[in-house]
């Protein structure tokens, strides 16, 4: 799996060189390009990134851990390996590709209030890269989410 560093050092250099507040405003604005670009409209993690745009971590943290687990039934890595652990795989229908990719862009959001912004952002990235069909629109995605 290719990580942000190998296809934008510059964007991996910013969020590392930035401060904390900073690197949580940078995984907001990711979280929130990834829900974009997936369609995903739940309020829980955009009221999280709200608090945390205001800074109110805690509240932040709070609200992203119960839109965490209000997602934990659909998201991908539960479907995917109840798909997988399934007895006859080939008759057990695999879940859509994008229901699994909404999932994943979901757990990003909800994920970018975590202790470590920076990792944050570039799951949310990578996930929204997924999403919305690979390496082209992670690109457009990292030049959007630069500095002016």
């Amino acid at each position: 799996m290719w990580r942000l560093e190998a296809v934008d050092a510059d964007l991996a250099a910013r969020l590392g060189a930035a401060d904390p507040a900073a690197q949580r405003r940078m995984a907001g604005a990711a979280a929130r390009a990834a829900a974009a670009f997936t369609g995903l409209a739940d309020p829980a993690p955009m009221a999280a990134l709200h608090a945390l745009d205001n800074g109110q971590v805690d509240d932040a943290v709070h609200t992203a851990a119960a839109a965490h687990a209000a997602h934990l039934t659909g998201c991908y890595w539960d479907a995917h390996d109840a798909w997988a652990d399934a007895d006859d795989e080939v008759s057990a229908p695999r879940p859509p590709d994008t229901d699994l990719d909404r999932s994943c862009a979901a757990q990003a959001v909800a994920e970018a209030v975590r202790a470590d912004p920076r990792a944050a952002a570039l799951e949310a990235v990578y996930f929204a890269a997924i999403a919305v069909g690979g390496l082209a629109a992670l690109n457009g995605l990292i030049r959007s989410q630069r500095d002016p």
